[in-house]
């Protein structure tokens, strides 16, 4: 929700689809990165000039902006986390990534 937070704060509310910071799942604390989806190119160069090396509240790492060679757009990111054990049911939400049209939550794909 910090990420969430950061994008509205930052003028990126209706700029994103996919959101996600990966945390450790027994600690919670971040793992450094965080994986976001925007809606085109040029509002997403400017998204990472601005998130570049910014640490999280409460959190001990530092975010890293970087294009993503392997997972690029909407779909594919779905794709890659539909199927893990994050979206598990006895998961909790704030460890899941999620996806997001014009600004509001939607409810993540299914398989």
């Amino acid at each position: 929700w910090i990420l969430l937070s950061f994008l509205w704060w930052q003028g990126f509310a209706l700029d994103f689809n996919f959101p996600y910071v990966p945390l450790h799942i027994s600690s919670e604390d971040a793992l450094g990165y965080a994986i976001v989806n925007m809606a085109n190119q040029m509002v997403a160069q400017q998204f990472m000039t601005q998130i570049q090396c910014v640490r999280l509240p409460n959190q001990k790492k530092i975010l890293v902006a970087k294009w993503c060679r392997n997972l690029q757009g909407l779909e594919v990111l779905v794709e890659r986390y539909c199927n893990s054990k994050l979206m598990h049911p006895n998961t909790s939400d704030k460890l899941r990534p999620m996806v997001f049209q014009q600004g509001m939550p939607m409810i993540f794909p299914v398989p």
